[in-house]
């Protein structure tokens, strides 16, 4: 899907997707990250919560190459449990163009049914070229 980040305006959502993160997934992540933790399965590490809601706000905006993630502020605010009917939300923060690069802040919420158990906001730097200037 290609955006177009000129029609992008602060607080329009851009993700409203459920998730789920299966026992199976979580392990797979525990695994692959070498997490020892000592939850044994009784949660889905707060880093896969993460991973999975990144992945879905950056699969709706499609950035193009050169583009910069500058910060990322994670907040985990409750445990999710494996297969938990979970909510990622995502809306535009910031869509700016100064000096020939275009400023990029989404943020984003996983929820767990009313409960959110993530907040956080990513900001992008997108070179621009000289048609989009």
């Amino acid at each position: 899907m290609t955006v177009d980040f000129d029609t992008l305006t602060p607080g329009q959502r851009i993700v409203d997707k459920p998730l789920v993160i299966s026992a199976a997934v979580a392990d797979a992540y525990r695994r692959a990250v070498e997490d020892g933790s000592s939850l044994d399965g009784a949660l889905v590490p707060p880093t896969a919560v993460a991973a999975l809601a990144l992945a879905a706000v950056m699969d709706a905006v499609s950035l193009p190459a050169g583009a910069v993630h500058t910060a990322q502020e994670l907040e985990f605010t409750a445990p999710v449990p494996p297969d938990a009917s979970l909510q990622c939300t995502a809306e535009v923060a910031q869509n700016s163009v100064r000096g020939g690069a275009r400023f990029l802040t989404l943020q984003f919420q996983v929820s767990n049914a009313e409960v959110v158990a993530l907040t956080g906001r990513s900001s992008i730097l997108i070179p621009m070229n000289g048609a989009e200037a």
